[in-house]
């Protein structure tokens, strides 16, 4: 069973430790995700994914198991237009959490979270 919710600062190193876990396959779809990947980027992120959110510009999310011990990907819709209520859903999962469904129930998580919030 999966969770997701906003990105928060103590993700940082399970998010750190995932996306170098997986950058081989993520840095064929996503230009983020690239072999010179840093720490700080993912402190970068997680600022930016706060300031976004504050906005309602973007609204990235954490995928974790529901304990919140695991980081498992991310989540999230972006390139909103409020007036048609259209926008983007991207999501990617960490290639240990991969062919598990993951980023299926993210998807319909995410879904659930913006009719009962407004998002």
């Amino acid at each position: 069973m999966i969770c997701i919710r906003p990105w928060e600062s103590n993700d940082a190193d399970k998010l750190y430790r995932l996306v170098r876990q997986s950058v081989t396959e993520l840095s064929v779809w996503l230009p983020w995700c690239r072999l010179e990947y840093a720490r700080n980027d993912t402190d970068d992120w997680i600022r930016h994914s706060s300031k976004v959110w504050s906005h309602r510009s973007e609204f990235p999310m954490a995928i974790v198991n529901c304990d919140g011990n695991e980081v498992l990907g991310g989540v999230g819709v972006n390139k909103i237009d409020w007036e048609t209520k259209t926008g983007n859903l991207g999501y990617w999962v960490g290639t240990p959490w991969t062919r598990r469904g993951i980023a299926r129930e993210a998807a319909i998580l995410w879904g659930r979270v913006s009719r009962s919030t407004g998002v």
